[in-house]
């Protein structure tokens, strides 16, 4: 019985403070692909840089994605390429055939 309370308190305790799941080695980080001229779309509404990486593989021209994380609002930019990347602290980018699906 000590045993099952142990299990159900480290159950608990790894629940609540664990890791969060390991995101896509794909994604390069403080990377900012966007460039108006590359836009294949935009969105404001996805929670978080997985669901902006999957809404690019729906998309026939996305081939890259940048994730704007920041205090206001998050962005996801779907992209047809990333010919000059540059430094952004809140950026994350990730070309779509480098990113385990």
């Amino acid at each position: 019985m000590k045993f099952l309370a142990f299990f159900a308190f480290f159950l608990t305790v790894t629940l609540v403070f664990g890791e969060d799941p390991p995101l896509d080695p794909c994604y390069q980080e403080k990377v900012n692909c966007f460039l108006p001229e590359l836009e294949v779309g935009r969105t404001t509404y996805l929670r978080g840089i997985e669901y902006c990486e999957n809404a690019c593989r729906s998309l026939e021209d996305c081939k890259w994605f940048t994730w704007r994380e920041a205090e206001d609002f998050n962005v996801c930019y779907f992209l047809s390429g990333c010919p000059m990347p540059m430094n952004g602290d809140e950026y994350t980018s990730g070309d779509i055939e480098e990113c385990q699906e």
